[in-house]
């Protein structure tokens, strides 16, 4: 009778993570099939490193405001959120906590950053650290390290 119970345990374990990873940002994983709908370009950015990316960020809340200023759901600083739109030739749009600009915004970083960088171990360090300070060497691990523990239960 004994040995069942840590199998109890495994299963009610697994049956939570299987529910987190289908439950957990669906409002964001509609937003990002949309953005990737309407912008082909972004088809090779994985789903999971976005949603991780916005879970940490902002925890999911697209009306989050960082300390510095960062934008909703993927916390973009201003002066990014307008240098990613004016380098695409595109006007910045005026609402940067609309859910879909703001992703959008953030695959287009995603996108630069990757293209530059060649590997998404280092596109999430400059990510959050920016492109100049990864550049200098400044990672914050304590990010990586969430951003890759939500990536791979998404």
């Amino acid at each position: 009778m004994e040995m069942k119970t840590p199998f109890i345990i495994l299963g009610a374990v697994l049956a939570f993570k299987l529910f987190v990873k289908q439950a957990w940002g669906q409002e964001v994983r509609a937003v990002v099939d949309v953005v990737k709908e309407n912008n082909a370009e972004f088809d090779y950015i994985p789903n999971g490193l976005v949603l991780a990316i916005a879970k940490v960020e902002s925890d999911l809340n697209p009306k989050a405001t960082g300390a510095a200023g960062e934008y909703g759901l993927m916390q973009i600083m201003p002066a990014t959120w307008n240098w990613i739109f004016q380098r695409s030739g595109i006007v910045p749009p005026t609402n940067p906590y609309d859910p879909y600009y703001n992703v959008l915004g953030a695959m287009m970083f995603l996108d630069i950053l990757y293209r530059n960088l060649g590997s998404w171990f280092d596109v999430i360090h400059a990510y959050n650290v920016g492109s100049g300070a990864f550049a200098n060497g400044i990672r914050n691990w304590s990010y990586f390290q969430s951003v890759l523990k939500y990536w791979f239960i998404v």
